[in-house]
């Protein structure tokens, strides 16, 4: 449908066109009228429409005057001319300044019909070529910008962008940001087109770009887009207002993030970069503003050129590791959910890389699997997948799929675990011991993770076994320690492998056992 404005000074004309045939059945809508030419160029602006109808002889501007002005400013709309047999030759004027046709008075319906099927069929030719010219250029100009976001070393690649009128180029600043928006309501990127677009005095130009890792093809895809001189420099308040937009639109918090400022087209890479870097917080939440600053720089660095060997564990991550393994041990759900989420904690805040942040996960996976002491056949059925639990965790697209693949992966081994196991919570707790006396043991430790009262485990224990829980793993790491003297180990090694890091400690008990010091029975053997 193709909108029509009516330009005359006679109040019967308008109605009269207005009725005179079915405008929606030629494929036109009347969008508005005009008394005058002066009224009729502020509508022209307002409403643009694709078809003037319009009286040459009017009041205050002429119709002539109208379409002098119309084309001096670039306007193109097609004209279709009232005139009557008195004016014709002045109407040959306004044909000279580009008209479609002209209409004599008395209108005739035949003929109006007439003048309005070639109008349309000019009009949809019009539309086509256009869209197909706006379409290309719109490439040309997607094409170009990905260029310089990349980085391309052609020389020449900038002079070109300050050629394109649409970019309206240079700027004083510029500023790469990257937008991804996950919804249910299928109409994301035409939002995001929506509200970018709202913004023509900060936002300079937007388009889908490359898909960024890490995506799957499921993904929706992310929106670059540039911001220009003042919002380049304060970014902030316009990345809020945008992200409001697009929450009242389609009910969803977009991710945005944005590079560092530039005050060279040629340096927009550098923005780009750092965008991409930032867009790396994706992957542990998905929605939020996230805006590179000059005091970053540091820290991203650093993470970014850090080392692929593991970090050093401290003696907390230590710790935690141990609880871990004794809650999966012991089947304490809560407690190896709660451990976790601690973990989590740590591991994100030391780094944003997803790569290095699912390296962690699974490092803290096989590690507890090390550390769990399982016999051969458990190892066999845990370790004995290894590719394809790489691959899950590597496919895995953000933190929350992450942590919800392993976390059900170690509920799955503590319940096969306590299945394979004998029943009842204090032979648990010994064959805990039995297991992993070189460990750092504490009853009040186990007592939290079996939901007991330290003390009353503590009597409970005692009536089982006959001997305090110190006592009894005393004695377990002192008649393992025998075994390795027996085989020949160095004191000292006997002690740090039994979970003693005192030798001299390990000699006291020792001696008070077997009534003769580690070195001497070991000598006594020979």
């Amino acid at each position: 449908m193709f909108k029509t404005l009516v330009i005359d000074d006679e109040p019967l004309i308008r109605e009269g066109l207005k009725t005179i045939i079915d405008w929606t059945e030629q494929g036109f809508e009347i969008c508005g009228e005009a008394a005058n030419g002066r009224e009729g160029l502020a509508k022209v602006h307002a409403l643009q429409p694709d078809l003037l109808i319009l009286d040459l002889e009017m009041p205050v501007i002429g119709g002539l005057e109208l379409l002098a002005e119309l084309r001096k400013v670039g306007n193109k709309v097609q004209v279709l001319i009232l005139t009557g047999y008195s004016e014709f030759a002045y109407a040959q004027k306004a044909i000279n300044l580009g008209v479609l046709g002209y209409i004599l008075k008395p209108i005739d319906e035949e003929e109006l019909i007439r003048e309005l099927k070639k109008a349309h069929l000019l009009l949809t030719q019009e539309r086509k070529e256009r869209t197909t010219d706006d379409s290309t250029l719109a490439l040309a100009i997607d094409k170009l910008i990905e260029e310089l976001c990349w980085g391309n070393s052609d020389p020449g690649l900038s002079a070109r962008a300050l050629r394109i009128s649409q970019l309206q180029l240079p700027w004083e600043m510029y500023r790469v940001c990257l937008l991804a928006l996950e919804g249910r309501s299928g109409r994301e990127k035409k939002a995001c087109r929506e509200v970018l677009s709202a913004y023509p005095e900060a936002v300079g130009h937007f388009a889908v770009t490359r898909a960024l890792p890490p995506i799957k093809a499921s993904r929706p895809e992310e929106m670059l887009f540039l911001l220009k001189d003042q919002a380049a420099a304060d970014p902030h308040r316009i990345l809020h207002r945008i992200s409001e937009d697009l929450h009242r639109l389609t009910g969803a918090d977009p991710f945005i993030a944005g590079g560092m400022e530039v005050t060279e087209l040629g340096q927009v890479w550098r923005s780009h970069r750092q965008a991409r870097k930032v867009f790396q917080q994706r992957f542990i939440t998905s929605a939020g503003i996230f805006v590179y600053s000059e005091h970053d720089e540091g820290s991203i660095s650093a993470k970014s050129n850090s080392s692929s060997k593991a970090e050093p564990v401290t003696r907390g991550e230590e710790e935690l590791l141990e609880r871990l393994c004794m809650a999966v041990d012991l089947n304490n759900k809560t407690m190896i959910n709660d451990l976790l989420l601690t973990v989590q904690a740590k591991i994100t805040a030391r780094n944003t890389v997803p790569e290095k942040i699912k390296g962690a996960y699974l490092r803290l996976f096989l590690v507890t699997l090390e550390n769990l002491e399982l016999n051969e056949e458990e190892k066999k059925q845990w370790t004995g997948a290894d590719r394809a639990i790489l691959d899950e965790v590597y496919n895995c697209e953000n933190l929350q799929r992450l942590h919800e693949y392993l976390r059900n992966k170690l509920l799955m081994l503590s319940d096969c675990l306590v299945q394979s196991r004998p029943d009842g919570v204090i032979r648990r707790i010994i064959d805990y011991v039995q297991r992993n006396y070189h460990h750092r043991i504490k009853l009040e430790n186990l007592a939290q993770l079996v939901n007991y009262n330290p003390a009353y485990l503590g009597k409970f224990f005692k009536n089982h076994t006959g001997l305090s829980f110190q006592a009894y793993l005393e004695q377990v790491r002192l008649t393992q320690g025998e075994k390795l003297l027996q085989a020949g180990l160095k004191v000292g090694d006997v002690a740090r492998k039994v979970g003693y890091k005192d030798p001299d400690y390990f000699n006291l008990l020792f001696k008070k056992r077997y009534g003769v010091s580690p070195s001497i029975y070991k000598k006594s053997l020979k």
